[in-house]
């Protein structure tokens, strides 16, 4: 029998099997997101806490790890002793919506990576090393984003204007850092707001509450313990007459003994509060109280330890 010629020349059969180690299988969304992970776990110097994060499990069975149809949403490292900053491959996760990082040790400026975080709705940064001032375009976080707190860690500088074009935020925390200059105007502007929680700034330039305050008809939480605040506080500012205690937080407020209205209601106590400075001779601080209901739990705070809910 005749041999059969070889559909292909041997010469272009080798340069086919030259070719092999170079073609490469495409990782499942899985692997791809245990890489993604696993290489985070490592820029951030292999915590002893990821012990679970290893190549023969499932991100999603890992402790830290919150998902959604198999994709990792959320992100919660409180208190894992990171020293290093955030690395830019944590926005390869991109179903991300969110991230908690907060009682660490991370340094360096405010992340302006997590711009590449486009489903962010939630970011702790609280109680870590950041310092600096926050980005005058930190309003390129996610437009989704309504909860963040930056609180107790060394920022500086002034708050930027463009914080009150995040329009989904309800929860702002800037709470014991070192900003200068005041309050912004602009978060005014922010009409989502219910949370709002700016105490122990003592490098803010002493100023009156910003009238555009008036105009955060959601606000149910406002702290500016130790911030500066002089002033009346504005006659649009209307705040439900059970959250008015909040307003007696800093310590230099005095009560005029005469009748008043208040957010376009009369005081049942007969009671004007002004502000007058936290560095004037006032009535004291207030107690411990219970303040508000928030995310399902009873918050409380106090102006002695300076914790907050």
């Amino acid at each position: 029998m005749p041999k059969l010629p070889s559909p292909f020349p041997p010469a272009f059969l080798y340069f086919l099997l030259s070719l092999m180690p170079f073609l490469v299988i495409p990782q499942s969304p899985t692997d791809q997101t245990r890489t993604t992970l696993l290489t985070i776990k490592q820029q951030w110097g292999n915590p002893s806490q990821l012990s679970s994060w290893n190549n023969s499990s499932r991100p999603c069975s890992w402790p830290e790890i919150t998902c959604t149809s198999s994709a990792v949403t959320g992100l919660k490292l409180t208190n894992y002793d990171i020293t290093k900053p955030i690395p830019s491959s944590i926005c390869d996760l991109k179903a991300l919506t969110m991230l908690d990082l907060s009682f660490n040790y991370i340094p360096g400026n405010f992340p302006k990576i997590l711009y590449n975080c486009s489903n962010l709705l939630y970011l702790d940064l609280s109680q870590n090393y950041f310092m600096g001032p926050i980005p005058s375009d930190v309003d390129r976080l996610s437009s989704s984003l309504w909860y963040i707190d930056v609180g107790a860690n060394n920022f500086s500088g002034e708050i930027p204007r463009v914080i009150g074009r995040l329009p989904e935020l309800r929860f702002l925390k800037l709470y014991s850092n070192l900003f200068n200059g005041s309050f912004p105007a602009e978060i005014g502007n922010l009409s989502n707001l219910e949370y709002l929680s700016m105490p122990y700034n003592p490098l803010f330039t002493p100023a009156k509450i910003p009238p555009e305050f008036g105009k955060l008809k959601k606000l149910t939480f406002l702290w500016i313990t130790y911030a500066n605040i002089i002033g009346e506080i504005p006659g649009n500012f209307s705040v439900p007459d059970e959250f008015l205690p909040l307003l007696s937080w800093p310590r230099a407020w005095k009560r005029e003994g005469r009748r008043s209205r208040y957010g376009g209601r009369e005081r049942a106590s007969s009671e004007k509060w002004i502000l007058a400075g936290d560095g004037c001779a006032g009535d004291g601080v207030s107690p411990e109280m219970e303040v508000a209901e928030m995310e399902g739990r009873r918050e409380r705070a106090s102006v002695f330890t300076g914790r907050e809910g």
